[in-house]
């Protein structure tokens, strides 16, 4: 499914305040791939969760790429299916907790932002792959893995 180019910059713009939330105010993040230092990154493709305000605890996912010679769709979809969650990261103990996430979903989806962020990139000076991706409170990092990968699970299922 293709969005026409106004919702494509809508959703961009809710990523965009989305990613900038931070982690003070309920927006975790963890190095999925790449440097785990804190060096400055252009991301250029993101795959998204939106909450829909109608049906709990279901979500859209959208793909956009701002790379001027676009990846495809799998391409995006290959990248994001082979990461893993590891022990680096599971030991940050950051806990489901599906009451917080359900209340923050609710606020987020009025606002058009998603609720996780798998963000594909470089970093700035050495151009080496680095994949962040950006949760809310209430969903642990490999739960809200685990939901992005079942999206793409699923999307690949009903295009072929």
């Amino acid at each position: 499914m293709t969005f026409p180019e106004h919702s494509t910059q809508m959703m961009m713009n809710g990523i965009s305040r989305f990613l900038r939330i931070g982690p003070d105010h309920g927006v975790n993040n963890v190095v999925l791939e790449g440097p785990i230092n804190d060096v400055p990154t252009k991301f250029t493709g993101f795959i998204a969760l939106f909450p829909l305000t109608h049906y709990q605890n279901n979500h859209m996912m959208a793909i956009i790429d701002t790379t001027p010679t676009p990846r495809s769709r799998s391409e995006c979809y290959d990248s994001t299916a082979a990461l893993t969650i590891t022990d680096r990261i599971r030991n940050l103990n950051i806990p489901d907790d599906p009451a917080i996430q359900r209340g923050l979903e609710r606020i987020l989806a009025l606002q058009g932002m998603p609720s996780i962020v798998v963000a594909l990139g470089t970093t700035v000076q050495t151009q080496e792959e680095r994949i962040v991706m950006f949760f809310i409170n209430g969903v642990g990092p490999e739960r809200a893995l685990s939901m992005v990968q079942d999206k793409i699970k699923n999307r690949r299922a009903t295009l072929q």
